[in-house]
């Protein structure tokens, strides 16, 4: 065991057992039989068993983890190329890149799963080797801190197997974050380390091979046209002796700063190289952070500097491919979809595809930290209630901090008790403490020097009196740390006693260190700034895109007027192997609760991404609305929305009920539909196995008192006619799961009877269907599309789905008193919420835009495919008491919303006041 370390035993167990189980997940029983394999070898007999307990603790970790690998809403455009070209392409570099992620511990779930994303994600940048002009837009949407750079070093890697000659990074604002960018670029695609090369590069031929380059049998190294120490400078010797050659095997890599002068530079050059015309070779643009700086802020025809360059450098080329990474995309999604100019080009507004990565299951989120709005979860947080004494939340540059406060000392404590009791689990890897309460790089150094003082006042009584003090005695600052360890860490198994020797290691070699964009400029290589063991101190270049590995304790005291800045400052999202509970966060209670509404609205918006990809929608053709915060918190800044002319929608559906009276003609969606109504059945039955359905009136049977959760699956699940809003954007979903009101946690679910064929849902109910009138709907098509969406639609005078008794009947309320009170579900608060669904059995009518022969025709298509019903819902949510919060719920509508046939549809909604129409037509 002397020539390998625990952490290359955990990567060879790993490896073997990724070899012998390819497709995740692996078997426990077969990583504890590898295992014991491996600790029953004479060769491993001086290992302890302490740390096979540790080495079996972290095979165990990566291997069970799990990740989904997301999903993609693809473009009119779109063509499955790589499934042609993907057996003749040499797939040398992300191999080599894999190899790598192997090395680094990346579990073989998260392996398959970025294998497969990474296909899809460069499946929708093009073909490079496609003849003629083309370009392409788009979207790729993570979490903050979750390896979004892993899965674009990987993405890139295929493009330059697969063609792609220029390849350009852009990374965020700062230069400590492009320094960190270049390093992994180095280290994941080029393969030499550029931190070794002079400023000009001219010595990068020679610089050592390292991270992909050391997995590369006769490798060569793709041409980095910027170093960690330099960005892209026109007139450097790199730049002045290379003419691009379009036939290269390997491409010309850059990596810059979101800098005017960077961009010009670049712009510049490419320009140079043309010779009367575009380069005739395909660029890929990768814009990580592509939220920042990158949206147009300005007027369509006069663009910010830097969304101009970018849209320029793109067209420097006959064959571009922009794809933008972020966590926070709501300013993306602001782009207005339809701005072009003919010298700089489209805008860069996702059309033809977005991509969701998830994260893996060991990713310690928003939800770790924070809970969700529905449900507070404080574990992890420490109230911060008097840091405003020494820094204001809104304060000027010239604050002078005479201390620091209580809280801040404690929270450096809680730091080095932590540490310890990661020392004492065999845990030596990084460690790290964030403290962020300024923008102010004055403010920051006055910070950064007095928490270097504190610490060294603590960590002298640490080296001094930590071992050294007689059974009984004390000492203040080793009797401070016991009595943090018992506030802050109650439940852990490890004693203070194991603790107090670990002290001493805690602190060892552990700096304070100021980062902000001073010292960047001070480092020619940004790993200078950082260590293994620190307390980092600073402000905005914390708070975007920088890592911080093994962040374990983070004080934040900052004021953010917007979601996606806010949701970007977790520095302390991320993996945190074996010490999550360990991890603690110091802010004001306000500000987590933003973090909790941010984090919301980040779920919501994949949910109707999920929503569109189920009906078949693209990103150019189909509004997005984002939830606003119901104080003052904007979603982003006001110049981002501004360029997309976002609007306001307010939806009130209290004391009202909807209904889906369309229904879209597809088989494919009408069998999903059915298939969907039985999960919900299913469901309900399963939460209560010993009750069964109950008869409400003649023709209901019911279910009483269904979790909310439940309804809101159900109504996730359920795929909607395009013009049905509420249902399609996910708006009642999301209404109904994160309602906090008390009559709207427990749900009635009803199933219309009728006098049609016998249907059989679940094992304990089959009903007849009720029979409807339907013919044929308004076929819609949107601007600029080819194919329109032809629904079926409930017909009749009343056009409705039931009667005037359909509410009374499942809750015994008299017809004479429904007639009467036309406001009666609204009065009656009592009776809760209920979604009724109707099985509908059709029958056809002539009218609307097609005969009955053509409706009839569809349906007979759909039963040969497997249609059984046409299945509609609809969805009665109760009044609100005096003084209790409503159901209004306030959304941002981006430009595709704005310009498009939605905002007609919006206005004319299946709402009505809970006052049934006549039902004559029911038969």
């Amino acid at each position: 065991m002397q020539d390998f370390s625990d952490h290359e035993v955990v990567s060879f167990i790993v490896h073997q057992l990724s070899r012998e189980y390819p497709n995740p997940p692996i078997p426990a029983a077969a990583v504890d039989e590898r295992i014991a394999a491996w600790r029953s070898n004479p060769m491993y007999d001086d290992v302890s068993s302490e740390a096979w307990d540790s080495i079996s603790l972290h095979v165990k970790t990566r291997v069970l983890i799990t990740m989904d690998p997301g999903q993609t809403l693809t473009g009119r455009g779109y063509r499955d190329w790589l499934g042609g070209r993907h057996s003749d392409i040499e797939w040398r570099r992300w191999i080599a890149y894999k190899q790598l992620l192997n090395l680094k511990g990346f579990a073989p779930a998260v392996q398959t799963a970025l294998d497969e994303s990474t296909n899809e994600i460069l499946n929708c940048m093009g073909d490079p080797t496609e003849s003629g002009p083309w370009k392409r837009r788009g979207l790729v949407i993570g979490d903050v801190q979750s390896g979004k750079t892993a899965t674009y070093i990987g993405a890139v890697n295929k493009a330059a197997d697969a063609g792609y000659k220029l390849i350009i990074l852009l990374a965020g604002g700062t230069e400590a974050l492009r320094k960190q960018t270049q390093f992994r670029v180095d280290e994941g695609l080029i393969g030499r380390d550029s931190s070794k090369a002079n400023v000009t590069g001219a010595q990068l031929a020679i610089n050592p091979v390292f991270g992909v380059g050391s997995w590369l049998s006769n490798f060569v190294a793709a041409q980095g046209m910027t170093t960690q120490a330099s960005d892209f400078r026109k007139t450097s010797q790199q730049a002045t002796n290379i003419a691009i050659d379009p036939n290269t095997s390997t491409p010309y890599v850059f990596v810059l700063k979101k800098n005017k002068t960077a961009l010009e530079n670049l712009r510049d050059w490419l320009v140079g190289q043309q010779i009367g015309a575009a380069l005739d070779l395909p660029m890929l643009l990768v814009d990580d952070e592509s939220d920042y700086a990158s949206v147009n802020t300005k007027k369509d025809d006069t663009p910010t500097v830097i969304n101009s360059l970018i849209r320029e450098i793109l067209g420097t080329v006959t064959k571009s491919s922009y794809l933008a990474f972020t966590a926070t995309p709501f300013a993306n999604v602001f782009i207005n979809h339809e701005t072009t100019q003919e010298l700089i080009g489209d805008d860069l507004f996702p059309r033809d595809y977005i991509r969701t990565i998830d994260a893996p299951s060991n990713y310690v989120g928003s939800h770790a930290f924070f809970g969700t709005e529905a449900a507070v979860d404080t574990t992890r947080l420490v109230e911060l209630n008097d840091a405003d004494d020494y820094f204001p939340v809104k304060h000027k540059s010239q604050l002078q901090v005479s201390g620091l406060p209580d809280s801040l000392v404690e929270a450096i404590r809680t730091f080095i008790v932590a540490v310890a009791i990661r020392e004492a689990r065999g845990d030596s890897s990084a460690r790290a403490m964030l403290v962020n309460v300024s923008r102010f790089k004055n403010v920051q150094a006055q910070v950064h020097k007095l928490v270097e003082a504190e610490f060294q006042k603590m960590k002298d009584a640490i080296e001094l009196h930590s071992v050294s003090l007689l059974p009984g005695e004390r000492h203040a600052e080793i009797a401070a740390l016991h009595a943090t360890y018992r506030a802050q860490f109650p439940s852990i198994s490890e004693t203070w006693d194991e603790l107090v020797p670990m002290l001493k290691s805690a602190v060892h070699a552990t700096s304070v260190r100021l980062i902000n964009s001073d010292r960047v400029k001070q480092v020619a290589d940004i790993s200078e700034l950082e260590s293994e063991r620190m307390i980092a101190v600073g402000g905005d270049v914390l708070s975007r895109g920088l890592t911080l590995d093994g962040l374990t304790v983070s004080y934040f005291h900052r004021s953010v007027g917007a979601s996606d800045t806010l949701l970007q400052m977790a520095r302390w999202f991320g993996y945190r192997p074996g010490y999550e509970d360990l991890c603690r966060v110091w802010m004001p209670d306000d500000v987590a609760d933003q973090f909790r509404y941010v984090a919301g609205i980040v779920v919501e918006l994949r949910a109707q991404l999920r929503a569109m990809k189920k009906q078949g929608l693209t990103p150019e053709d189909f509004g997005l609305m984002v939830r606003m915060h119901p104080e003052t918190l904007k979603i982003t800044s006001t110049a981002k929305m501004g360029a997309a002319e976002a609007r306001p929608w307010t939806v009130d559906i209290a004391g009202r009920r909807v209904e889906t009276t369309s229904v879209d003609s597809n088989p494919d969606i009408i069998i999903k539909n059915m298939a969907a109504v039985r999960r919900l059945c299913g469901a309900v039955t399963a939460a209560e196995p010993g009750s069964g359905w109950v008869e409400a009136g003649e023709t209901w049977p019911v279910r009483r008192r269904v979790d909310k959760n439940l309804v809101a699956d159900f109504l996730d699940d359920y795929i909607p006619f395009i013009t049905d809003v509420l249902f399609a954007d996910n708006v009642l979903a999301t209404h109904v799961r994160k309602s906090q009101s008390a009559s709207m946690q427990q749900w009635t679910v009803a199933i219309a009877k009728g006098v049609g064929t016998d249907l059989t849902i679940g094992d304990d109910l089959t009903i007849p269907k009720p029979k409807r009138a339907v013919k044929l709907g308004k076929a819609v098509k949107r601007p600029g599309a080819t194919s329109e969406y032809v629904p079926f639609k409930i017909s009749g005078s009343s056009s409705r789905l039931g009667g005037s008794t359909d509410i009374a009947s499942i809750f015994g309320i008299t017809a004479k008193q429904d007639r009467l009170e036309p406001d009666v579900y609204r009065a009656i608060v009592g009776l809760g919420p209920a979604i009724l669904v109707y099985l509908i059995e059709p029958t056809f009518t002539a009218g609307g835009s097609g005969d009955t022969a053509t409706a009839a025709g569809l349906w007979s298509t759909a039963l040969e495919a497997g249609a059984e019903c046409l299945a509609c819902v609809k969805v009665a949510i109760p009044g609100t008491r005096p003084g209790e919060k409503g159901a209004e719920i306030k959304y941002m509508l981006n430009s595709v919303a704005l310009t498009s046939w939605r905002l007609s549809v919006v206005e004319q909604t299946d709402v009505d006041d809970l006052e049934d129409i006549d039902g004559g037509d029911d038969d």
